[in-house]
This record gives structure tokens, sequence and C-alpha cells, in this order.
């Protein structure tokens, strides 16, 4: 490798180590709270290991822990992308971990469907119009809507593909010109941005205390779930700085 290559890279090396130094610092209790609620959920998927035990009975459980393998890789996969400054691809996993999470909550509310989705075969979604029909994203929504009334939508999905305005805004710098107006700053580098960094670190503190939620929810009967609901309360606490929440 030429040297000016070497000396982009040591470059490119050292911005990320700033941005990880300034956001560690800026951040050290939404790190501490994140970590803490991590923790947590791999308690939770250890609990729901030892309670699934290879039968596969329980359809919603085979269900949960197949998402939540696939959630804690994005989980982990967005805080290092989130910490050093990569934005626009920490975003857009965001986005595809919303999607499982979707997937997780409507065959919570609905059970009925989740031996239909452990039965897919390979070509179910391309091939299988009811199948489509069925797990497609804005039916998922509707189920949650049903239990939780319609939520403003985000335009998070367009940090997923090539729009435009998404890309300048997930993947751009966001800085105010003369006249106030926001604008986009193509950095073709990591930067750090107080607006970003912040709203990412809060989504994945949240995600991964709905998947949390959902599972004492969905087990609260169980003696080894009971030990967990405090716990789960207080970092809800912490997160939403709701006080309101009951231990």
């Amino acid at each position: 490798m030429k040297k000016k290559n070497i000396q982009k890279l040591e470059k490119l090396a050292e911005l990320q180590n700033q941005i990880i130094r300034i956001t560690r610092k800026i951040y050290k209790r939404d790190i501490q709270l994140f970590k803490e609620i991590f923790a947590l959920l791999l308690k939770i998927v250890d609990t729901a290991k030892t309670k699934w035990g290879g039968n596969r009975e329980d359809k919603f459980l085979d269900s949960y822990l197949i998402l939540t393998n696939k959630i804690i890789s994005d989980l982990q996969g967005c805080y290092l992308l989130w910490e050093r400054g990569l934005y626009g691809t920490a975003f857009a996993i965001v986005a595809v971990m919303l999607r499982s999470q979707r997937m997780l909550a409507a065959l919570h509310f609905k059970p009925s469907l989740a031996e239909r989705y452990l039965n897919e075969e390979r070509n179910d979604f391309f091939l299988d119009k009811n199948f489509q029909k069925i797990f497609s994203e804005r039916n998922l929504q509707k189920i949650i809507d049903a239990q939780f009334g319609e939520n403003g939508r985000t335009d998070l999905e367009k940090s997923l593909h090539g729009s435009a305005w998404g890309s300048r805004k997930y993947y751009g710098k966001i800085y105010r010109d003369e006249k106030g107006l926001k604008s986009a700053e193509l950095t073709f580098a990591p930067f750090f941005e107080p607006e970003k960094s912040a709203g990412i670190i809060k989504i994945i503190q949240a995600s991964c205390l709905d998947i949390v939620g959902i599972y004492l929810e969905k087990y609260q009967r169980d003696k080894n779930v009971i030990t967990y609901e405090e716990e789960y309360k207080r970092l809800l606490r912490e997160t939403t700085g709701c006080s309101q929440i009951k231990p």
C-alpha cells in the first residue's frame, strides 16, 4: 500500500478515535444506561433459552429467540457505528431493527401468526401472496396500532435506499445556514453531530427495553420473570424520566 494511502487511513482512524472520546464524554450516563438495559436483555434471553429447552411447542417463544438473536446483533452494530460518528449507517441498522421489533410485537399481540411465521419457506415472501399480505410492514403496523392507536410515522426507511432527501438527512452533517435554515454538509468522512448522536442512543435504549418488556408481559406469571420486573421498571423510569412508573 502506498505511503499516501496509509496516511489517509491513519488520519481516518484518528478522526474516529476523537469522535469516540467526545461521544463517551458527552453521553457517559446514556452509555451506562444502555449497557444496563442491554445486560438485562441478555438475562431475559438466557431465561428464554432455559424455558425453551429445545421444545418447539411454544411458537411465540421460538419466534422470540429467532428475532432477539437478530436484534442483539443489530444493537451491537448500531452502537459501534454510533460512537464512531457513522450515523447514516447506524440509522439504517435502526430501521432494520425496528422492522424486527415490529414483527415481534405483532406476533405477541396476534399469537396465531407465529406458526405461519416459523414455517416460512425460502420463497414464500416472493411467491406466496397471502404470506406477503399477512407479514407486510403495513399489516404488522395495523396489528400494533389496534393495541396502541396510530402513531406518527417516521422517515427512517429513507436511510435504506438512495433517496436524496434521506441521504442528506441521515448521512450528511446538519447545520444551519445564514437564514437559520437546516442544511446538510456532505463530509465524506465520520463526524460528530449532537442531534443525530442523541437521537440514536435514545432509540437503541428504548428498543432494547421494548424487547425486554414484550417478554415480561408475555410470561409475566413465570417466577423467573417476576425477579426482573423491578429492574425493568427502574430502567424504564430512568430512560423516560417518568417518575409515575411504580416500582
